[in-house]
């Protein structure tokens, strides 16, 4: 496994990967906050941009489901800050949140006043044989 640091910004998470025989097997990133003071924004684009490459190279991936933006709608159909799993060709794609002492918007979290806060999110990609 080797993580690739600070691909777009200061303060993205970093991007695992994994490889098997110089085929990437897997892509995700994790995030976890703890008692923070301001807002948090949904993950969606960069869990669309991941979906995008990695579907990309994924030969079980149909040109038809790339053209009709599948791997894009998965994520962004379902409501933000919420988990979810499904198969995309032959690999699954999950996405764990677990979060506590956060008002909710449709694409952001608030900290909730005089509360302690956590979040956690885990996005992978990972191909299954």
């Amino acid at each position: 496994m080797f993580i690739v640091n600070g691909l777009f910004e200061q303060g993205m998470p970093d991007i695992r990967m994994e490889e098997n025989d110089g085929i990437v097997t897997s892509v995700g990133f994790e995030i976890t906050y703890i008692n923070v003071d301001s807002i948090l924004y949904d993950w969606e684009g960069l869990i669309n941009l991941l979906l995008l490459s990695y579907s990309a190279a994924d030969t079980d991936v149909t040109c038809i489901d790339m053209a009709s933006g599948r791997y894009l709608l998965y994520s962004s159909q379902l409501r933000p800050f919420e988990s979810f799993r499904y198969m995309l060709g032959n690999s699954e794609v999950s996405c764990e949140i677990t979060f506590e002492g956060f008002g909710r918007s449709d694409t952001l979290l608030f900290p909730e006043e005089g509360t302690d806060n956590y979040f956690h999110l885990n996005f992978k990609i990972s191909r299954m044989e």
